[in-house]
């Protein structure tokens, strides 16, 4: 089974789910090489773990290159092409409590590749640096405060370095008649050759735990309130170029979840 989501549309970064289909038997088998190695060194409450990793994929099916990024399917069902693919990266993980207070911090360095048809380049989920941390500390007797904060470098996609105007003879008037349309023809860089800006998100939150005796049973009630993107960063979905009445084209970003507040209740019995 093969994964049909073309994860360089715009709209993959919206798909929770990912679709199978079976490949075609003349497509052949993927294939690859896995490389880790890893240590883990702990001592008390504070632990460490350090893992390298190097990855080789052969006959990686991948969905055929996008004339316009804007009109790229996220399903794709045919024109699959055999190409090569690479990942090589760094992660460590610290963790250290005290008392009832934890504190982690990983950090990943990831390098991902594609090659097809003599073609290399990155994908568009790659983050090439990835910094999370956590901090989970007591608030009362029965409550808990928490903050993440996370930080990232923009992930990669493929830049419009012009418009074009696409036109047709007509025979009858003799006349060269536009018909690339109303936004014309974009022209595009390299693919996946820049990237868009970084990732910066802080979440917050804090729950408290209730423990009652209803109706002849012991239940636990918690509630909490959460708050994401406390510092309402303008963290960017996708950039979609502006074309219409430019002689260049601008980037518009499509902006992630702005500050969002949340709240409920655990119950338990």
């Amino acid at each position: 089974m093969q994964s049909l989501r073309d994860e360089e549309s715009l709209g993959a970064s919206l798909l929770a789910y990912d679709f199978l289909g079976a490949p075609s038997p003349s497509a052949g088998l993927l294939t690859g090489e896995d490389l880790v190695i890893g240590a883990v060194w702990a001592q008390g409450a504070t632990s460490l773990r350090v893992y390298a990793y190097a990855k080789r994929l052969h006959n990686l099916p991948l969905p055929p290159t996008p004339d316009d990024i804007l009109e790229t399917p996220v399903i794709v069902s045919e024109g699959f092409r055999s190409g090569e693919g690479s990942a090589q990266g760094i992660e460590l993980l610290a963790r250290h409590s005290r008392g009832s207070a934890q504190f982690s911090l990983a950090y990943t360095l990831a390098f991902a590749g594609r090659e097809l048809e003599g073609e290399r380049f990155a994908p568009r989920f790659e983050r090439r640096h990835t910094m999370d941390a956590l901090a989970l500390l007591p608030l009362g007797g029965r409550g808990q405060f928490s903050a993440r904060f996370a930080v990232a470098t923009g992930q990669p996609y493929t830049p419009v370095l012009g418009i074009g105007q696409g036109y047709r003879f007509n025979p009858i008037s003799r006349q060269f008649v536009d018909s690339s349309g109303r936004r014309g023809t974009l022209l595009l860089g390299e693919h996946n050759g820049a990237r868009l800006p970084g990732y910066l998100r802080l979440d917050v939150g804090a729950r408290r735990t209730f423990r009652k005796h209803w109706f002849g049973s012991d239940v636990t009630l918690t509630p909490y309130l959460q708050i994401l993107n406390v510092l309402n960063t303008r963290n960017v979905l996708f950039a979609e170029p502006q074309t219409s009445g430019v002689a260049a084209p601008e980037l518009e970003y499509a902006p992630q979840l702005p500050f969002f507040p949340t709240f409920g209740f655990e119950w338990s019995f």
